[in-house]
């Protein structure tokens, strides 16, 4: 499931271009942004100059590490420019959306799917927006099919079955959230182990979690006779 939720963070982040256009807001005026938005967007403005640069020379006589070398940025700047998925977006003020988020959801997930009906019912709260602002999902529908293959993810893992896992593997590939389908696809006996079956490795996780936390309270000098007292001792 954090992977699932990572995917879509990055699909959200491939899609801002369309989002913004939808909300009006692909062209940024740097004098109505306060100072410290100012100073956030130039650094923003930067690292896009920055992948610009990287950019062109991403071809088969260009290694990552080569690209690394001949730019001196970093290697995972680079690998992150090469791989088209930028991980910041610049936003400016809060949108005018966000107190009413509690309202949308509630609508939303009662039943409600059309963005038309969900800005009227908005507009009975006090919502002074546009409509546009509601009705996002309708004009990215890349991004709506990548939530909606989420969504499902997470209904097979919450309802132990995995009969649609191979259908939805081939669905996700050819969406934005294709990386996490990869990803399943390359262990998907253990996927669908994880969907089915009752057991977990969470008790393991979780011992291995608290050893290396009384480790790290030891500043690394702790010797397997001292380390065994105190795990033990901790129970």
């Amino acid at each position: 499931m954090e992977n699932a939720t990572a995917a879509f963070h990055d699909a959200v982040r491939l899609s801002m271009r369309a989002v913004r256009s939808v909300l009006g807001a692909t062209t940024i005026d740097p004098a109505l942004l306060t100072a410290a938005e100012r100073l956030q967007h130039e650094g923003f403005l930067r690292r896009k100059d920055t992948t610009r640069q990287i950019l062109p020379l991403k071809t088969a006589e260009h290694s990552i590490k080569g690209i690394t070398r001949r730019t001196r940025h970093s290697r995972r700047l680079v690998r992150q420019a090469v791989r088209g998925m930028p991980r910041d977006v610049f936003r400016i003020r809060q949108s005018s959306l966000e107190a009413y988020l509690p309202v949308l959801l509630a609508d939303w997930y009662a039943g409600c799917r059309n963005g038309a009906e969900l800005w009227r019912r908005l507009q009975g709260h006090g919502f002074k927006g546009s409509s546009r602002v509601v009705a996002v999902e309708a004009a990215v529908p890349s991004l709506a099919a990548a939530r909606s293959l989420v969504d499902r993810f997470g209904i097979m893992i919450r309802t132990k079955t995995a009969t649609e896992l191979d259908s939805w593997i081939e669905q996700a590939r050819a969406s934005l959230v294709a990386p996490l389908a990869r990803g399943v696809a390359k262990d998907k006996a253990a996927a669908r182990a994880a969907m089915t079956e009752p057991w977990s490795n969470g008790q393991t996780e979780g011992q291995i979690n608290r050893l290396k936390l009384i480790k790290r309270q030891m500043y690394g000098r702790a010797k397997l006779d001292l380390l065994e007292a105190r795990l033990i001792g901790a129970v």
